[in-house]
């Protein structure tokens, strides 16, 4: 019954008694997804209506490239939330975009940036 990671219930506590309801919101910087915002415990032990779920972006931006690095963000990404992005040292900038944000479908804006060796040609790090 438990919501996600990312979702918080409200007005029930531990124990839950038969017919007592919770309800539920998504945490800052997430987005409903899907599921029943209320939902209440059964004679049967079982709660009524579906899992609670909010959207965010589950895994950061992707770095193929290990001679990028990633700034100013950490994981749980939330939607809205922007990663910056530089070269290693020894590295120049090669394409994509050095900002990328989290947006509400949970993918991530922008090409991925890349970064190539200052003597040409790229390492696989």
């Amino acid at each position: 019954m438990l919501p996600w990671h990312n979702a918080v219930k409200h007005n029930c506590n531990w124990k839950y008694q038969v017919g007592e309801t919770c309800d539920f919101t998504c945490k800052d910087g997430y987005t409903y997804h899907s599921g029943s915002e209320s939902r209440t415990c059964t004679a049967s032990g079982d709660w009524s209506g579906s899992p609670y779920k909010c959207k965010g972006c589950p895994i950061g931006p992707m770095l193929p490239w290990h001679n990028a690095v990633k700034h100013n963000c950490t994981w749980r990404y939330q939607v809205g939330e922007t990663c910056n992005f530089t070269c290693k040292e020894g590295y120049t900038y090669s394409n994509g975009d050095a900002s990328r944000t989290c947006q509400d479908g949970g993918s991530w804006s922008g090409a991925p940036y890349k970064c190539s060796s200052s003597e040409g040609g790229w390492l696989w790090g």
